[in-house]
């Protein structure tokens, strides 16, 4: 067998025992039995995630989104405006002063997104109290959201209507435009956002001297499917956020001679004193909290 041939039958004795000399017997290193598994709920003692930061509120955000998603987020917009005189001196140099009277008002938006997929695209116009603020939230402005809306447009409606040939139209708005039954105006820019203009009445848009001209607004939106647009605010740049356009006239009084009293028409820009939105998001279970974290 060789010089070697007496060490083959010790070394196949030693790999066909279990109890080796050295430590760790099998049946001591690999004990029988079975892994127990439970599955247990962590309910109470789950909350949502705190460990991102950086998040804007909605105050601060260059776009306030519009958004009717059941089940998914319902998302509300609203704006407050600067002053509005309520008077004006008729001639330089005059200490008294007279009323104007306004004949409408044109509210102005920058829709900077919006799903193109969508169809019936609508937006809802519905007044708020002026003293909306940081702390307004879902909840209590609720009740002005769910009133009657003093106006509402069909965005899908107007982009399908032909662009105006009118060169009065035209010249007025700089531009081509498309105009509803209504009045309201929609303007392409040539970043595909939309210039959108409503119509108001004095009903829809009341200059109160009391409050100084200001009013309030809330936006919500409506479609038949992809229920959502983001609207430019203020925080993107001065001006850029909601506007109204006031159109009045006052009268000159002639308090020297028999000639009848002359009329001035004017027009005034308000623009927006705060913008926000408030969203409503579905209730979340605690087993979807323990998947995000």
């Amino acid at each position: 067998m060789g010089r070697f041939g007496w060490l083959l039958p010790v070394l196949a004795a030693a790999a066909c025992t279990e109890n080796a000399t050295a430590p760790g017997v099998c049946p001591t290193f690999c004990p029988s039995g079975s892994i127990s598994i439970k599955d247990t709920i962590f309910g109470a003692i789950i909350e949502r995630d705190s460990s991102f930061r950086g998040y804007l509120q909605g105050y601060q955000a260059t776009l306030m989104t519009a958004a009717d998603s059941p089940g998914v987020v319902d998302s509300r917009s609203f704006f407050t405006t600067e002053t509005m005189i309520t008077r004006i001196a008729p001639k330089a140099g005059d200490t008294t002063t007279v009323p104007i009277v306004v004949d409408s008002v044109r509210l102005r938006f920058i829709i900077a997104q919006r799903d193109k997929q969508a169809t019936n695209l609508g937006l809802k116009l519905f007044q708020l109290p002026i003293t909306v603020d940081s702390t307004s939230d879902f909840a209590s402005l609720d009740p002005s959201f769910t009133a009657p809306p003093l106006d509402s447009v069909n965005i899908t409606n107007l982009l399908a209507q032909a662009k105006t040939t009118d060169t009065a139209v035209i010249r007025f708005w700089s531009d081509s435009v498309r105009i509803d039954s209504a009045g309201n105006v929609l303007r392409v820019q040539a970043d595909s956002s939309l210039l959108l203009f409503l119509k108001l009445d004095t009903l829809q848009a009341p200059l109160s001297p009391p409050d100084s001209g200001r009013l309030a607004y809330g936006i919500r939106v409506a479609a038949d499917s992809f229920a959502r647009l983001s609207l430019v605010t203020e925080q993107t740049s001065a001006g850029a956020g909601p506007q109204l356009h006031w159109y009045y006239h006052y009268t000159i009084p002639d308090t020297i001679s028999t000639k009848p009293d002359s009329v001035v028409y004017a027009d005034r820009v308000a623009t927006t004193r705060f913008d926000s939105f408030v969203f409503d998001p579905p209730s979340t279970t605690a087993s979807m909290l323990f998947a995000r974290r």
